[in-house]
């Protein structure tokens, strides 16, 4: 659970991390950039979904496979085009504009539409959204 934002280059996510209906006090980096310039975030289940996540980040030869409705991972090439990684495989959504994933994602996709910037974008969801907070990180292209 959690809300990741794409606008203009920007990847933003929440640091928000729950345990069955608690909040936990850690705080959890959903987006990172890799060495070679990828932007990558994570939502779901973060134990589901984090090891093929920093297989894609590490370019390991064999990733692991995420499991059925446990989340999915968001890639962004330097180009500019969005690869979504989920159970059965990976698609692409081509050159976006931009994009919301994530629990919050309703919301963060209307506060796009509106103009919204990235970061701006994950501070809105975190008022509606249960499972996202305003503990924002952010990586670029």
């Amino acid at each position: 659970m959690t809300t990741i934002a794409f606008r203009d280059g920007v990847l933003a996510g929440d640091s928000r991390t729950c345990y069955g209906n608690s909040i936990e006090t850690g705080i959890k980096r959903k987006v990172r950039k890799s060495r070679d310039g990828r932007l990558i975030g994570v939502c779901g289940t973060s134990s589901k979904v984090e090891p093929y996540a920093l297989g894609l980040m590490n370019d390991a030869k064999v990733l692991p496979e995420i499991p059925k409705d446990e989340g999915r991972v968001i890639e962004v090439l330097p180009s500019g085009r969005v690869w979504i990684h989920e159970h059965g495989g990976k698609h692409c959504l081509g050159k976006l504009r931009f994009g919301a994933w994530g629990s919050g994602s309703d919301s963060a996709r209307g506060a796009l539409a509106m103009g919204a910037t990235a970061v701006e974008t994950v501070r809105v969801a975190s008022t509606i959204d249960l499972y996202t907070d305003g503990r924002i990180t952010v990586v670029r292209l």
